[in-house]
């Protein structure tokens, strides 16, 4: 039997795609998925197959997926549910492997979709076909520029997240955000009704995957919570995972079995489970980024004491609430680091931690600081804030990718807080690897994710 990795390949590295529902009418779902395609310039082939067109956006087309003279390996359906069973027969006598449905019509709707979903998923185990799906919007791989999503949804940039989503709207919704942020994504994959390949297997295909640094997933149940435990203990050890979880409450938990009809389950169960397969729980789909960019971007703390520089007092203290919050120790500074700040600064600048340099602070103050508690044996991570003055301009910037480049054992993470044009500038910090936030708090959350990882790692004896 071949493995999960192999299996899935099929899914992110296919050399050709069919589009069983293509359109050659704007704005229809099977119009999109091929514009999608063709825009995103996927490196394989493509074949929209329908039977009343012979060419859709410039593709020659096939009336059905029998007629295609050339190896698929990797079809998405897109019509009406009650044909999908037919679609997927002639699937499996083409030879194809994996199967995304983004049809919608089946066991999220009621009784009669369940059955129709039973039926697609025996015909799929017969000709051994691997389903994503059903009532999906599809999936993305920035390293090959495949884009099979029937939403109008932008390429991402090049990023180490592998983000998994049951919702597909709100998923959807959540990478447009990222492309607004120039969060940069490796996989996208919406699994809708998982009536066949779930989050777990995904998990394990992504531990494999060498673009991939941390896995993100939004889930509102798990089907298999055994499977889902003991593949979560196992690539937590390498890599980590993050997870909103949706229906904390009574009604969030009947909302979310009438999406997808999935079983949420109680609630503490599931965190519970999270910890103790080392899963990081995030609390909404702001955080659940911000964690996986820190995560993705930075290396684990060399020590447990973190350093907060600033350039303002109130931010500092709300990042030192937060580390307490999440059990994180503020390092106690060696003499000779508190000397060096000392040495450039005026008599008002507070060099225990955390380093508030003043209002007044310039760029080399601030640049100078931040050395110095990298170079401390005593700080394993920084938090960095600015609030953009006068005498702190945008040179900081560069500083601060500088700082990251020379020191690539600690980490670090940057809260920018000012007006809206500093969005431009943690574009540029995320380009370089560097996590920069609006706020200390968020940066502080951050950084912690590091901290908490690299303790479960030290834990099960995986560092």
């Amino acid at each position: 039997m071949k493995s999960i990795v192999s299996q899935l390949k099929l899914f992110f590295e296919p050399n050709a795609i069919a589009i069983i529902g293509a359109s050659r009418t704007e704005g229809k779902l099977g119009n999109n998925i091929v514009k999608n395609l063709l825009e995103a310039r996927f490196k394989g082939k493509i074949f929209p197959v329908n039977p009343k067109s012979t060419e859709i956006l410039g593709l020659k087309t096939y009336p059905s997926i029998k007629e295609i003279p050339e190896k698929v390996d990797l079809a998405v359906i897109i019509v009406p549910a009650n044909v999908v069973p037919q679609v997927l027969e002639e699937c499996g006598e083409k030879d194809i492997r994996a199967v995304v449905i983004e049809s919608a019509g089946f066991s999220e709707i009621n009784e009669e979709g369940k059955k129709l979903e039973q039926q697609v998923v025996e015909i799929a185990k017969k000709h051994g076909i691997r389903i994503v799906g059903p009532n999906c919007v599809g999936h993305l791989n920035t390293a090959n520029n495949l884009n099979t999503s029937f939403a109008r949804l932008d390429m991402p940039t090049k990023g180490g997240i592998s983000f998994i989503a049951q919702s597909g709207a709100f998923a959807v919704a959540l990478v447009e955000w990222m492309v607004s942020e120039g969060i940069g994504l490796s996989k996208f994959i919406s699994v809708g009704n998982k009536c066949d390949v779930d989050d777990a297997d995904l998990i394990e295909y992504l531990a494999h995957d060498d673009q991939t640094k941390v896995v993100t997933l939004y889930i509102e149940g798990v089907k298999d919570g055994r499977k889902f435990m003991n593949i979560a203990k196992e690539v937590t050890r390498v890599k980590p995972i993050l997870v909103l979880k949706a229906g904390r409450s009574i009604a969030g938990a009947r909302a979310a079995a009438s999406h997808t009809g999935a079983l949420a389950g109680q609630d503490r169960v599931y965190d519970a489970v999270f910890k103790q397969c080392g899963i990081i729980r995030a609390r909404d789909s702001e955080e659940l980024f911000d964690l996986g960019r820190s995560l993705a971007y930075q290396p684990l703390p060399p020590s447990d004491g973190v350093a907060i520089v600033t350039n303002a007092g109130g931010p500092a203290v709300m990042a030192a609430d937060v580390c307490e919050e999440y059990g994180l120790k503020l390092a106690k500074l060696e003499n000779i680091t508190k000397q060096k700040i000392s040495s450039i600064s005026p008599p008002w600048v507070v060099t225990a931690n955390p380093v508030d340099l003043s209002g007044d602070c310039d760029t080399n103050r601030f640049t100078v600081a931040m050395k110095s508690v990298l170079d401390d044996p005593n700080v394993g991570g920084v938090i960095a804030i600015a609030t953009m003055r006068a005498l702190i301009g945008l040179e900081v910037i560069g500083a601060l990718i500088e700082l990251n480049r020379i020191y690539p054992h600690k980490p670090f993470s940057v809260a920018l807080i000012g007006k809206e044009e500093l969005l431009q500038q943690r574009k540029r910090l995320e380009k370089e690897n560097v996590p920069a936030f609006p706020s200390a708090e968020r940066a502080a959350r951050a950084i912690a994710a590091l901290f908490s990882y690299k303790r479960f790692k030290e834990k099960v004896g995986a560092v």
